[in-house]
């Protein structure tokens, strides 16, 4: 794993390690999810909270059996550096799991449902993966490539291949998720 791309994973580790104890584990895949949930009016149950919660864990157990864990084991940031480049280097299972997030997040973030993700949504959804909001309000002047206020999906498929795959240290992608 290039040094960028251990830099952007251990980002994404600490959005989950909420408590900076230097360790994940199952609830805090399942933390965001209630967070989200909760901010955009989904019910445990609604079919909204179920895609929410079924991606999160398919994240988790993708990370978890990479890592040879049980379901309640804990994961250190190495062995989730580890298990994220993997990931990236199985490119059909990165589609299915990673660049299915960003058809996930418009679909479940876009509020207004007008397929477009507005600063608002943006910085609602990364919040709730405990992205503080100055960073997340910064991330998404860099990530409107257009300056339309609105991140398309086509901006959030660029974004999320950028943030996973992509070595180059100028990538708009590298702000897809801050810590």
């Amino acid at each position: 794993m290039t040094e960028l791309r251990k830099q952007k994973m251990s980002r994404l580790f600490n959005i989950y390690d909420a408590d900076r104890d230097g360790l994940v584990n199952k609830s805090d895949f399942e933390q965001p999810v209630h967070v989200g949930a909760t901010f955009l009016g989904y019910e445990p149950g609604s079919a909204q909270y179920e895609e929410m919660f079924d991606w999160s864990m398919g994240l988790w157990n993708n990370i978890r059996n990479q890592s040879g864990k049980n379901e309640n084991d804990s994961i250190s940031l190495d062995e989730f550096l580890v298990a994220m480049d993997a990931l990236v280097n199985d490119r059909a299972t990165l589609n299915q799991i990673v660049m299915g997030h960003a058809s996930f997040t418009i679909k479940i973030w876009d509020r207004d449902e007008d397929g477009m993700m507005s600063e608002e949504e943006f910085i609602a959804a990364h919040t709730a993966y405990n992205t503080k909001e100055e960073a997340a309000r910064e991330a998404f002047g860099y990530l409107d490539r257009d300056g339309d206020r609105q991140l398309s999906y086509s901006e959030i498929i660029q974004a999320v291949e950028e943030y996973f795959v992509s070595d180059d240290p100028d990538a708009i992608g590298n702000w897809f998720i801050m810590d």
